[in-house]
């Protein structure tokens, strides 16, 4: 749900003429080796204080997880920080 809603909202700031930072995604099940995972999900345990995937980071800064995607989505947040982090101008509303 995160990968899609960060996908959706990089799409809509593109159509409006400004290109946001690139979304990566790292499928830890599927991208990684079982240990590499393993080493993942300490570091970001540590540097989150979260046990769970996904956690989602704009400008190196965590910025929570799927829930947290959905809501920052619906209020318009997602957008903003990933306009900010792509020096977008903001849009008035």
């Amino acid at each position: 749900m995160a990968k899609h809603l960060l996908q959706a909202e990089a799409s809509r700031i593109r159509s409006s003429g400004c290109n946001p930072p690139a979304v990566s995604v790292i499928e830890l099940d599927r991208d990684l080796a079982p240990k590499q995972a393993k080493a993942v999900m300490a570091v970001l345990a540590r540097r989150t204080g979260a046990e769970t995937v996904p956690r989602v980071f704009i400008n190196n800064r965590c910025i929570g997880g799927a829930t947290d995607m959905a809501e920052y989505a619906k209020i318009g947040a997602l957008n903003a920080a990933l306009r900010r982090a792509g020096k977008c101008p903001p849009i008035d509303n």
